[in-house]
């Protein structure tokens, strides 16, 4: 319809040329602002000229992306279940099975996200459009929550640290001790034949 009454203008603005020159002014100057008005509308338009054919490559790009999608929703329940075992972090120092059991749901994890994010960056180097708009959401959303299980990994590798040195002065504290013992009973032994 615009692409119509632009072209209606354009013959009635070649007619208004045969004017007489104070008519011919007005009839310019008003055909002029009806073009202008016309180009304002063009654009405010060519947005919803390909709204349903957007909308439908966006419908078809989440649809052939939903696989993704539920590996990702699975990822981040696992993330959060990490995130609350070592919740008990926060209290102070947590126990060996704790860590261990935190690690092995961490590890599949990481690895499953580390995956993901090498698929997504596949597929965008093919995409296109809405493709790569869903595509770039998802990675921004997947690299959030690896960025959260990075942080629980963290602590975990800091709890095992803290659980190893405890275990390291256990152990030294149990050789030292021994060595005194030893020590004495030497002590003890020597005792009769330095008299």
């Amino acid at each position: 319809k615009i692409t119509e009454a632009r072209s209606q203008i354009n013959l009635k603005l070649q007619q208004a040329r045969k004017f007489a020159p104070e008519t011919r002014k007005v009839a310019l100057t008003e055909f002029s602002g009806l073009q202008q008005k016309l180009t304002e509308a063009q654009k405010k338009l060519n947005p919803y000229k390909s709204f349903k054919k957007e909308f439908r490559a966006r419908a078809e790009a989440r649809k052939s992306l939903q696989e993704l999608t539920d590996k990702l929703a699975t990822n981040e329940l696992e993330v959060e279940k990490v995130k609350m075992m070592t919740s008990s972090a926060d209290s102070g120092q947590m126990s060996e099975d704790e860590i261990s059991s935190c690690e092995k749901v961490a590890q599949p994890v990481k690895a499953g996200l580390e995956n993901m994010l090498r698929m997504v960056d596949q597929k965008m180097k093919a995409a296109d459009g809405a493709m790569k708009d869903e595509l770039t959401q998802m990675k921004d959303k997947t690299n959030a929550i690896k960025k959260e299980l990075d942080a629980a990994v963290a602590l975990l590798s800091r709890q095992r640290q803290s659980f190893a040195t405890a275990e390291m002065l256990k152990q030294a504290s149990e050789k030292v001790d021994k060595a005194e013992e030893s020590l004495a009973a030497c002590q003890e032994a020597e005792m009769p034949f330095l008299k």
